[in-house]
């Protein structure tokens, strides 16, 4: 670490900041952050974010939620009658003895498969290997559980909107314009709400929170590195992804072991945040660790020339300085603005595209989003049924559509929930977002917790702000990989939150 300290780039850096400290930009950047304090503890916002909503209060006291509670917690509550009956015999067992090890150290095992689903090439990949991961590490909790009954999943923390959306998930898969499509789509789903159910009900510390997002950072890391060796190695031209007719210089579009460089974007702009807010949380090599990840990461984010995914990149690092920082806010925007002339010319030419009305990538969405459109208008209650295939299929049946390029889904994470579950399913799943970033800013504010906590609170919901806008104009969710990591960083957001409150209440 001494080689660290006495660098040059330390040097210079600390010297900058020497210089900085008394310029104009520093003071009015102070100005800034003071300003956005008085603004928002003065806002009818904050008045909003500092309250418990009626809806959920009335939740947690409803017959609904107990029933909920009991349903999913049934099992190991059985087996342990069982186990008191027959306590000596299971004792013995050496296949319950390490089946109780499995169970007892979960956060280990999720750790592992959350890793796995990051490296493993797409051409070896089968999504019922998140499925059947997810089923057997519950196997192996339940069993725990019947001899530890303190080990328990719960609803609470998870939230109203959550429980919700997945029952909104699960009735259209009974009133679907394809059951069969829809029955196979909510294996996917499942799996995500398994993962969110034993995240927050197998981490018991921050430790162990830190121990999954390591693994999953690492995971990201060589996923990362491996795009960029694609690169290095040439990667080809795909005309699907790119319009070269305004696009002639661009190099092909990297996407590691995700297939399609819009998904890779995507799920880096869900985990580069907490990877930038762990380099400041932590020391020696853990901190190099991060480090190496978010370069990694950000240079792999660059080569997959995903615009929606810089802007969503942009926007999550504003918003996570707004929350921790906000005096660095400007220094950020000054530094984009001053940066984007020295951007390689294909990446500043693919920021440019944007505003083109050339690029067909652009103009073939319109049609997309009319036909989603029509189809939510036709019925906004009664979407066309769980599943991007399902409403695929209805769109073309009843010749919604009018475009050329063929239509996979809507473009649009809004559009899609609207057209798959209706606006009501849409509400549930904005709530459950809405529900999580607004607990993350009470504790944030709160001061709850640790500031390792804090942090990845604010990680988290700047992830969720970056990706949300992305959603604006591409679904995610096309790549149940990448929907797993979605709600990957919803279970962590909610665990952070619940940690720390745990501590404040301590």
């Amino acid at each position: 670490m001494d080689i660290v300290k006495e660098s040059f780039i330390l040097s210079l850096f600390t010297r900058l900041y020497a210089a900085a400290k008394g310029s104009e930009t520093v003071r009015l950047s102070s100005a800034f952050s003071s300003g956005i304090k008085k603004l928002w503890f003065g806002s009818a916002l904050s008045e909003v974010l500092s309250r418990q909503g009626r809806l959920s209060a009335d939740w947690e006291k409803s017959m609904a939620f107990r029933f909920l509670t009991g349903l999913i917690n049934f099992i190991p509550r059985s087996l342990g009658r069982l186990y008191n009956l027959c306590r000596e015999i299971f004792e013995e067992s050496i296949i319950m003895r390490a089946a109780w090890y499995c169970g007892e150290n979960a956060c280990i095992f999720i750790s592992w498969a959350f890793l796995a689903a990051l490296v493993i090439p797409y051409d070896y990949w089968n999504n019922v290997y998140s499925f059947a991961g997810m089923l057997l590490i519950l196997a192996a909790f339940y069993i725990y559980g019947m001899r530890n009954s303190s080990a328990a999943l719960e609803v609470k923390s998870i939230g109203v909107y959550a429980v919700a959306f997945a029952a909104f998930e699960l009735l259209f898969v009974f009133l679907s314009y394809d059951k069969s499509e829809s029955i196979r789509f909510f294996t996917y789903h499942f799996s995500c709400m398994l993962a969110v159910l034993l995240i927050v009900g197998t981490v018991r510390s921050t430790k162990q929170l830190v121990r999954i997002i390591d693994f999953s950072l690492a995971g990201t890391g060589i996923a990362s590195l491996y795009a960029i060796v694609q690169r290095l190695q040439g990667i080809e031209v795909n005309k699907s992804y790119v319009d070269l007719s305004v696009n002639a210089n661009m190099p092909g579009r990297v996407y590691s072991f995700f297939f399609n460089p819009n998904s890779f974007a995507m799920l880096l702009v869900m985990m580069l945040p907490v990877s930038a807010v762990l380099i400041f949380y932590s020391k020696g090599y853990k901190r190099l660790f991060y480090l190496l990840v978010f370069a990694a990461a950000t240079i792999a984010l660059l080569m997959t020339y995903t615009r929606a995914a810089w802007g969503g990149f942009v926007l999550s690092i504003l918003v996570m300085a707004l929350i921790i920082r906000p005096i660095l806010v400007p220094l950020f925007v000054l530094a984009g603005i001053f940066a984007l002339p020295l951007m390689p010319a294909s990446i500043y030419n693919r920021v440019m595209t944007i505003f083109s009305s050339k690029d067909t990538s652009i103009t073939s969405r319109k049609p997309i989003y009319d036909a989603a459109w029509r189809l939510i208008l036709k019925n906004p209650v009664i979407g066309a049924g769980l599943g991007y295939e399902v409403v695929k299929t209805k769109v073309m049946d009843i010749g919604l559509y009018k475009g050329v390029a063929p239509f996979v889904h809507a473009h649009s994470i809004y559009l899609q929930i609207a057209a798959e579950l209706g606006v009501f399913g849409l509400l549930a799943f904005l709530g459950t977002i809405f529900s999580g970033v607004k607990n993350g800013l009470k504790a944030i504010f709160g001061k709850k917790g640790s500031k390792l906590l804090q942090g990845i609170i604010a990680a988290q919901i700047s992830a969720f702000a970056g990706i949300m806008l992305c959603s604006w104009v591409d679904y995610p969710w096309s790549f149940p990989r990448v929907m797993l990591m979605f709600w990957f960083s919803f279970a962590i957001l909610v665990s952070a939150v619940k940690l720390a409150n745990q501590e404040e209440a301590e």
